[in-house]
């Protein structure tokens, strides 16, 4: 289930990043991602999300390792 929940994530991220405007609005709580979901979701904020002015990751455990690497791709979103 956590696999094809993974799976179904990296789809959603690359068609998102297929989308020419930028992402103000990320919502993607409640979905028990892990921390392997980081670094496809860092890809996307670092391409997509200059303009990010709101993202929800409520119920979903990246923990320490995964927000280090979600952290430098935040911290671009102006």
């Amino acid at each position: 289930l956590l696999l094809l929940l993974l799976l179904l994530l990296l789809l959603l991220l690359l068609l998102l990043q297929s989308r020419s405007a930028p992402i103000k609005v990320l919502d993607i709580g409640n979905n028990s991602l892990s921390p392997a979901a980081a670094e496809p979701l860092a890809r996307l904020l670092h391409s997509k999300a200059e303009g990010l002015v709101d993202l929800n990751m409520y119920m979903n455990e990246v923990g320490d390792k995964g927000m280090a690497v979600l952290a430098p791709a935040l911290k671009e979103c102006k």
